[in-house]
């Protein structure tokens, strides 16, 4: 996947890099309540409650807090096709995620879920 910028000249790497750099800057913005850094310098998903997001959905599904963490959700699922594409075209940008995301995306450690506890091995 390649991108290009309207009304600038050039296409291929450059824009495409450019692109995810953007994308990156604008995910890890505090006012996005998208991530949160840490003091190692990764980012972390910042925790969204899913009982909360159950309650909400049944009683105020036109809530402000509802449709805020909607729009969260959403972002999250564009940041994950992205980084997956980023991965898959091995495209290199800016974008410090935890350590243990990467474990996981690269089969360094696997999670085996018993009742409400995760185990790593």
């Amino acid at each position: 996947m390649e991108f290009e910028f309207l009304n600038e000249e050039g296409f291929g790497l450059g824009p495409t890099l450019e692109f995810y750099s953007l994308l990156g800057t604008e995910f890890k913005k505090p006012q996005r309540k998208l991530l949160k850094k840490l003091a190692s310098e990764e980012y972390f998903p910042f925790p969204i409650d899913p009982q909360r997001l159950k309650m909400l959905k049944k009683s105020a599904p036109t809530s402000k807090e509802f449709i805020e963490i909607s729009e969260i959700s959403k972002c999250f699922k564009l940041m994950g096709i992205l980084i997956g594409r980023a991965i898959l075209d091995e495209k290199i940008f800016d974008f410090p995620l935890s350590r243990i995301f990467w474990d996981l995306v690269l089969h360094r450690v696997q999670i085996f879920h018993y009742s409400s506890d995760f185990y790593f091995s």
